[in-house]
């Protein structure tokens, strides 16, 4: 342990005590997107799959589904953090095993 000066200990003590005091973060309320945003979305979504796969880019429309998936999978979690006061990846499990059977 090392040694502290009067000098410090005095600093240390100062701005302890005119420090501001700490305050607790409040959480955010979690925004889920409305159906007419969600609706959008898919609809873009499906429009750039299809057109990768009518242009013979398989890869790309692969990816594009699975984006679409894990949309889907993340809206619902957001929703049962919401509604159940669930944590993040206990949502995300739930709404896994909802929307797809899986966990």
């Amino acid at each position: 342990m090392a040694y502290d000066s009067p000098k410090q200990i005095r600093r240390r003590q100062r701005t302890n005590e005119y420090r501001a005091p700490r305050r607790t973060q409040r959480p955010s309320p979690i925004k889920v997107s409305t159906d007419e945003e969600w609706g959008r979305t898919c609809d873009f979504a499906i429009a750039c799959l299809h057109t990768q796969a009518n242009e013979g880019h398989c890869d790309a429309a692969g990816r594009h589904a699975r984006a679409l998936v894990t949309m889907a999978v993340y809206r619902r979690a957001l929703q049962i953090m919401r509604d159940y006061n669930r944590a993040y990846w206990k949502a995300m499990q739930m709404a896994r095993i909802e929307l797809m059977g899986v966990a």
